[in-house]
């Protein structure tokens, strides 16, 4: 279920061991949903402090989960020509979400995946993997 307003959501989560020795630094989502998509940027920091950025493509009509990017210690330049393949037609704005908020949309729109059987973004399984050991509770 897509919530209007996903700042008013509360989440249980578990750290997955993936991701045990990474930093959340944030969270961005587009404010969109043309056609049903927004894309959601994810940023964490190794503890030997590689800058580590995730960016997730969420068609909330379809596919689901249908792209996925990381980078790892990319420059500016390189991080933003890859933002904008990927939000550039969206426009509207960035809202700044919590980790356990963007975890609760990957979550959703993981389900339509598995709603639909479209297929996943292998690379993009621990983050799966860890959505799936919470509970999201519209507040």
């Amino acid at each position: 279920m897509w919530y209007n307003d996903f700042r008013n959501i509360e989440v249980v989560i578990w750290m997955s061991s993936d991701f045990l020795d990474k930093t959340f630094e944030f969270c961005f989502v587009t404010n969109t949903r043309l056609m049903g998509v927004v894309v959601m940027h994810i940023r964490l920091r190794s503890e030997v402090n590689d800058q580590l950025d995730y960016l997730f493509h969420l068609d909330f009509e379809d596919y689901g989960i249908d792209g996925y990017s990381f980078l790892e210690n990319v420059s500016p330049e390189t991080l933003n020509h890859e933002l904008m393949s990927k939000m550039g037609g969206l426009g509207g704005s960035l809202v700044e979400l919590d980790l356990d908020q963007g975890l609760a949309l990957l979550k959703e729109a993981y389900s339509l995946n598995e709603k639909y059987n479209e297929s996943l973004p292998e690379a993009c399984l621990p983050w799966v993997a860890w959505t799936d050991s919470i509970s999201v509770n519209k507040k």
